[in-house]
């Protein structure tokens, strides 16, 4: 059955046997359809389900392939299948009237996993809810005829102020989404995880990480150096004073002037640190591209003959707690009632904080 809109053919197959002629051309018949509204606009075109035929999607396929593309390969995920299916039946037997939402944290439960190493929590769990939104949009995107930008792709140039252009700011809204959807979780755990994976290829899983292994845990290091960096526990130091008059940077420090060193602030200097306010341990490590960012351990301790005495044993101790804690633990952030709690920094009062 056809039928043209627009000028356009549409087939609509309703026989197995047509179906299965389609398949031995899948070549031939394997594109997709230009959707303004859900892939050009909000952003699904770069997906693996609206990607168009050619080599990007060839490539999202070949990867996807190497975790999930045959049984046996899949056989290794049993394991986590089955826990998630035994978490379902025990939310289900506790709520008989929630089975669409346990459905959903079942689905969402397993591919959390496999994608982030993110278990999802009981009851409202953030980045369930931000998928089902995300695949709620999508849904509604995609709906043939839903959207008149589908049938005339040029409206999405015209005036955001003219009647029945609603849409674009419907569509930034849902492109949001569709962002946070994938990098909120990725952001959120990608740090642990490679510091975790890095602890296991090194260390495996039979022991704890020790001192002696630091020289082999380089992206550890970097987290450690970052800890240093973001928060520092003394961010002026302690006052230091002139003995003497002196000239420092053209200068005059005239004898017995008191000296305060604004540590946070060198060490929030976004021309030193880039994007300063950000935990990023990567900028640490120097690469082919560029060289790693000033060592936070220069401004950190302090400075001249009054610099901390204690550097070392504090610069290891952080190290071992670091490391230690992510062989064993995953660190997670709380929820209530569905919402994600961040944390707060609050500094004590005085010097140290």
């Amino acid at each position: 059955m056809s039928v043209k809109i627009l000028g356009r053919v549409m087939i609509i197959v309703n026989s197995a046997q047509v179906l299965a002629e389609l398949d031995k051309h899948g070549s031939i018949y394997s594109d997709r359809p230009r959707l303004e509204m859900g892939g050009e606009l909000v952003g699904y075109k770069d997906t693996l389900v609206l990607a168009r035929y050619g080599p990007y999607f060839r490539m999202l396929r070949k990867h996807f392939a190497r975790h999930l593309g045959t049984p046996t390969i899949v056989e290794q995920h049993n394991t986590l299948v089955e826990y998630e299916t035994r978490r379902f039946l025990r939310r289900t037997l506790a709520d008989t009237t929630n089975l669409n939402d346990n459905l959903r944290r079942l689905a969402g439960g397993i591919i959390m996993q496999l994608t982030y190493g993110y278990e999802v929590q009981e009851g409202e769990d953030p980045f369930v809810t931000l998928i089902q939104g995300a695949n709620d949009n999508f849904s509604a995107a995609i709906v043939p005829g839903a959207f008149l930008v589908d049938v005339f792709p040029a409206l999405k140039y015209l005036p955001e102020w003219l009647p029945g252009m609603g849409f674009l700011a419907l569509a930034r809204e849902w492109a949001k989404a569709t962002e946070n959807m994938i990098e909120m979780p990725y952001n959120y755990t990608k740090q642990q995880m490679k510091a975790q994976a890095e602890i296991d290829a090194v260390i495996g899983r039979e022991r704890l990480p020790t001192l002696a292994d630091r020289p082999y845990l380089p992206y550890v290091n970097a987290v450690v150096t970052e800890v240093l960096r973001w928060n520092s526990v003394a961010p002026t130091g302690v006052a230091h004073t002139a003995l003497e008059d002196g000239i420092i940077g053209g200068y005059l420090i005239p004898k017995g002037s008191i000296i305060i060193a604004n540590l946070w602030n060198m060490l929030h200097d976004p021309e030193a640190y880039p994007e300063p306010f950000e935990f990023l341990p990567e900028r640490h490590i120097a690469t082919t591209d560029k060289p790693a960012q000033k060592n936070p351990r220069t401004i950190c301790f302090g400075y001249g003959r009054r610099i901390c005495p204690g550097m070392y044993l504090a610069d290891a101790s952080i190290f071992s707690l670091v490391a230690s804690s992510l062989a064993v633990f995953n660190i997670k952030k709380a929820v209530e009632n569905g919402v994600e709690i961040t944390p707060i920094h609050e500094n004590t009062s005085g010097i140290i904080r």
